[in-house]
Formats: structure tokens, sequence, C-alpha cells
């Protein structure tokens, strides 16, 4: 079933002035599961000079939900968020994303949970993308996957290419008003990352 492919980007706490955050990135339903690409922009520090330090950069969190169908409304899909599987791609990963043209590649992230591996691979017209996932503590696998159309993975190299400077926190160069709301504490930054985050 391919029921919508589409731009999505939600607003969070719009007010006046320059108080915003916008979350953009790519999402495709398909077959019951909806793949979700999503950059995440660089964090900076300030000095006590106020000058801004790259503290920490950003990566592309590929989520797969799943989703049923409204049993009452056929127009409308019922995500299912606790059991959707992620992996967050660093910018070596998103290098070779892009460059990526008809062989396979690979990314593993582990953390202390889990063991993850995403391989997206070229299977005759389709683009496939699947989530391996081996729980620590049980050894249970789980597979989460998803093909895309040639014009849908264009799409996603496409949003991977413009995301890139804000991944690495480049669009500060330009107007350093593009970091509000990207700066971090100290303290902050020595907080462990977030393991659900991989």
């Amino acid at each position: 079933m391919n029921k919508l492919c589409r731009f999505f980007a939600s607003l969070n706490k719009i007010q006046t002035g320059t108080d915003k955050k916008a979350y953009v990135g790519y999402i495709i339903y398909r077959d019951s599961v909806a793949l979700s690409v999503s950059p995440l922009k660089a964090k900076f520090t300030m000095s006590t000079g106020g000058y801004l330090k790259n503290a920490k950069k950003g990566a592309l969190l590929v989520e797969f939900i799943p989703y049923r169908d409204d049993p009452i409304d056929n127009q409308r899909l019922n995500l299912l968020p606790k059991e959707k599987k992620m992996i967050s791609l660093t910018e070596d990963h998103i290098i070779k994303l892009i460059a990526l043209k008809e062989e396979s590649l690979e990314f593993q992230r582990n953390n202390r949970w889990d063991e993850k591996k995403l391989t997206v691979s070229k299977q005759a017209e389709l683009w496939k993308f699947t989530l391996a996932t081996i729980n620590r503590s049980t050894e249970l696998l789980t597979k989460s996957e998803i093909s895309l159309k040639p014009q849908e993975f264009s799409m996603i190299k496409r949003l991977c290419e413009f995301s890139m400077p804000y991944i690495q926190g480049w669009q500060v160069l330009e107007n350093p008003q593009l970091a509000d709301g990207l700066i971090i504490s100290p303290e902050e930054l020595k907080k462990p990352q977030n393991d659900d985050m991989i």
C-alpha cells in the first residue's frame, strides 16, 4: 500500500519575534511502515567573550514507525510510536548515502541496549531500507524494512545535501542568529548522549 508520500513540517513554540523551532523532514508511508528521515542540527556553546563554538555536530535521524489504517476514516493512518525503531547517521554515513548509486551500504550503531544495522540496497528498480536491531539482553532480533521508488530515494539524498550545512553548524557563519535555540550550556554538553537517538 502506498498511501502518502509528502514533506512535513511542524512548528513548536510559535511566538512573536524569533522564538520559533522548525522540525522538517521527509516521510514515506508504505506497507504498514512509515519511514521518517529528519536532520538534527548541530549544537553550540557560548564563550564568555560572546563567541559561538560548535560543540556537537548534528545527525540524520532515520525512523521506522509502524502504522495501522483507521477502521473508521480510511484517509487516516494511526501511527504506533511505541513500536518505532530508529538509528542516527553521522556525517560520514550521510556522505556515503549521498554518493550511493548502484551498490549497497551498511551503517552500524551500537549502544548499551541494542546493536543496530541499517542496510540500504538496490533491488531491481527499488531501493530497500532495512533496520535490524538486536536486543543485547534478550538477543532478540527485529527487522523493519521499506522499499522506496527511485524518486523517493532521490528526495532523501536531496534532503541530506540540503541539511549538511546545518548538521555541521555552518549556517551560523552567515548569520549567528541562526544559532538561536541551538545553544547548550557546558553542563548539558557533559551529559551522556541519549542512547535512544542511536
